[in-house]
């Protein structure tokens, strides 16, 4: 009994009355149903079908009966012999059939095993050094026979790409080439981490030189006399160093009349700009160079081409850099984007950075950077004499060096017109 997987009644034939039962259980009369089926005499010679205890019907129903059952047997069979008693009343010629279903279990033993062949990634998996990537079937729905038995699957076998940390440390060429610059490291910090504790990705901060040293011969005309009419007077001085303070000192006041949002009330206000680099090293966006020879940058956006061209001018200030990408579940950094404050001149870049010092002004955090501008009355509290304009007017000299140079007249011109604009 217990390799019997099922015994159904399916079907039942017959003309005119029919009663099955299995095991003395009347699993099904009929036609009309009922709980016996008995012939009775009528009269001298009549005879009738009783099928319950109140219900009876003629001998010829003049139709051959074909009845879809579907009745659950099982729960009648036994042990050992079982007895299955059909009963057919016909008046005349007529017929009397079952259809069964009945399925065995066989008599052999089976199991199912998968062969895994990522053990080792899937103990990195646990330990946090991968993480599962995709999953796909490349075996699909396919019958397969084995000892003769055909065995049908939705997939057979499965790949699945796991994402794992190296343990392997690359530093990116543009680390040796900023020393070969001279530029000296001055800061290393983690971006990322993985779960046992080690660092995935590195920033590594380096202080360049922002130009080579260069020598300026100037004519000093000192231990000179001049004389006028029997009046003499020495015409020895000691060259000035504070002409470039004082053309830094004017060109802030020229910048903060043309640098001034008079809705926001805000002064040398900046702009928050940023590039993405992918921690593996497949492109870096965050490059103020080669953006017309490097193939690699074709894939940025012109936001962060933007960005080159003003770090190249000098207009910008680094903020920081935050993890903009992660891979799921173990958390290791993809991609990292750099933070930046640019501003519409050099002069606005180092007030902000000189000013914001003196002020206990803050950059915010690099993925919510500040990159504000000053009150009129944060402009009024900031010592001036303290900020180091030497960046400033080394480019004036440059340019100055270069031919720039406005002549002694014009020269001349600009600082009368500049003079009596200011007198009462």
């Amino acid at each position: 009994l217990s390799k019997i997987a099922a015994f159904r009644l399916i079907q039942a034939g017959f003309d005119d009355w029919i009663r099955i039962v299995l095991n003395g259980h009347p699993v099904y009369i009929g036609p009309y149903g009922g709980d016996r089926l008995e012939v009775e005499r009528v009269g001298r010679a009549g005879q009738r079908v009783r099928y319950t205890g109140a219900a009876h019907g003629p001998c010829e129903l003049g139709t051959s009966w074909v009845k879809n059952l579907d009745i659950d047997l099982k729960p009648y069979l036994r042990s050992g012999e079982n007895t299955l008693d059909l009963r057919v009343i016909v008046s005349g010629n007529g017929e009397g059939w079952l259809t069964l279903h009945a399925t065995q279990y066989c008599g052999c033993q089976w199991a199912e095993h998968w062969r895994n062949d990522c053990g080792a990634l899937e103990a990195d998996t646990a330990q946090g050094r991968c993480a599962r990537q995709s999953t796909v079937c490349t075996a699909p729905n396919q019958t397969r026979t084995f000892q003769g038995e055909s065995v049908h699957r939705d997939c057979w076998q499965h790949a699945t790409n796991y994402l794992c940390a190296s343990g392997e440390v690359h530093e990116e060429p543009e680390c040796q080439a900023l020393r070969d610059r001279g530029c000296d490291q001055i800061g290393s910090a983690c971006l990322s981490q993985l779960p046992d504790g080690r660092c995935a990705a590195y920033e590594q901060t380096y202080r360049c030189p922002e130009r080579a040293p260069t020598t300026r011969t100037v004519l000093d005309c000192g231990h000179q006399t001049f004389c006028l009419e029997g009046d003499c007077f020495d015409a020895a001085f000691t060259p000035s160093t504070d002409f470039g303070l004082a053309a830094s000192h004017l060109g802030t006041l020229d910048a903060l009349a043309g640098d001034f949002d008079p809705e926001a009330l805000r002064i040398f206000k900046g702009g928050r700009f940023n590039c993405a680099k992918s921690v593996a090293g497949f492109q870096n966006c965050c490059k103020a160079t080669g953006w017309g020879v490097d193939i690699g940058l074709s894939q940025c956006d012109p936001e962060e081409k933007t960005l080159a061209e003003k770090r190249s001018a000098g207009l910008c200030h680094y903020v920081g850099s935050y993890c903009s990408a992660k891979v799921p579940v173990i958390g290791t950094c993809l991609e990292q984007k750099a933070a930046r404050c640019c501003f519409t001149s050099k002069l606005a870049r180092i007030i902000h950075e000189q000013g914001r010092a003196q002020l206990g002004i803050g950059w915010g955090d690099p993925e919510h950077p500040d990159c504000r501008g000053f009150t009129p009355e944060e402009i009024q509290s900031i010592d001036w004499e303290a900020i180091d304009f030497s960046e400033f007017y080394a480019d004036a000299l440059k340019q100055a060096e270069a031919g720039n140079r406005p002549s002694e007249t014009e020269l001349g011109a600009r600082i009368k017109d500049r003079v009596t604009r200011r007198l009462p």
